[in-house]
């Protein structure tokens, strides 16, 4: 009797553990692949409760998260040949489960490496067309995305995944590389130095020149004002002489004797002496300049 309460309670209590052990569940954000002696069944399956054979089925969740992934370290080819190591990070995420299911089996690393030549292709390229020079910080922003957009592309057609974004971390020259390039760098701002201190002096020239000849212009325009101006005053120079022998010969004969004394002596500190009989000495007299001159205003006599 004991015996059977036995037996009855163990087949119980086996019943009662292959029916818990026949209930799995799925839960979010993941994604459930049923298999069944290693064989896949059912794929895709979302959040909830399913149930399975016991030692027959399996149940495998795949994180369905969107996945950040470091890529390692290559070098790659510039331009001018220059290798630049490149180290790069991408965003990508699953979107056909069961094409990644079969390719990656569910492996985040396996899916990471291979997807890893496809966008070193890309960055490959990118690199090739340009130099250290110009983008030593490595390709801009939008050529990542077409980068991206173009890998993406290919990655959902061969391994069912989506890249999201790709993000450079460094780009660096390789140590042989960076002492011939800094090197060329030197040359070359020498070189463009030495173009632009000619092409300063040769500016230089051309406005010295236009300099000189604009001087040369307002000289020779006021070397020919000045001499119409002395003609002009010696024309009004003639009529007030003119004028004043008309109305006094004897001060304008004065005026011309002085001048032609002027002219004999006509250096600083010349003294005229005059005799008392003389022609000068008579005019003056007549013409009262001998007198002395008036006080001025507050001097006594």
């Amino acid at each position: 009797m004991n015996m059977r309460l036995l037996n009855v309670l163990a087949l119980a209590l086996l019943g009662m553990l292959l029916v818990l052990n026949s209930r799995t569940v799925v839960s979010s954000p993941d994604r459930g692949v049923m298999l069944r002696f290693g064989e896949i069944t059912q794929i895709g399956l979302a959040p909830g409760v399913y149930w399975r054979l016991p030692l027959v089925d399996t149940m495998q969740r795949v994180d369905m998260r969107t996945r950040f992934s470091d890529l390692e370290r290559e070098d790659h080819a510039d331009a001018q040949g220059d290798l630049r190591g490149v180290e790069a990070w991408v965003v990508w995420r699953i979107r056909d489960l069961p094409r990644y299911y079969l390719r990656t089996g569910a492996d985040p690393a396996r899916a990471t490496e291979l997807l890893q030549p496809v966008l070193r292709e890309g960055l490959q390229r990118a690199l090739a067309a340009t130099t250290w020079a110009e983008q030593p910080a490595g390709p801009p922003a939008p050529v990542l995305q077409g980068i991206a957009a173009a890998g993406s592309a290919r990655l959902q057609r061969e391994l069912g995944i989506e890249i999201l974004s790709l993000q450079l971390r460094r780009v660096s020259l390789t140590p042989p590389v960076q002492a011939t390039v800094i090197e060329r760098m030197r040359l070359a701002r020498e070189s463009q130095a030495t173009a632009l201190r000619a092409e300063a002096l040769e500016q230089a020239r051309a406005v010295t020149a236009a300099a000189g000849q604009e001087q040369r212009a307002v000289l020779d325009a006021a070397v020919l004002q000045a001499e119409r101006l002395r003609d002009e005053g010696a024309r009004e120079a003639e009529a007030v002489l003119a004028g004043v022998a008309a109305r006094d010969p004897a001060l304008a004969r004065y005026w011309r004797a002085l001048e032609a004394w002027r002219r004999g002596f006509g250096k600083p500190g010349d003294v005229l002496v005059l005799a008392e009989d003389s022609e000068l000495a008579a005019l003056r007299r007549k013409l009262h300049l001998d007198k002395p001159a008036p006080p001025a205003p507050g001097e006594k006599k």
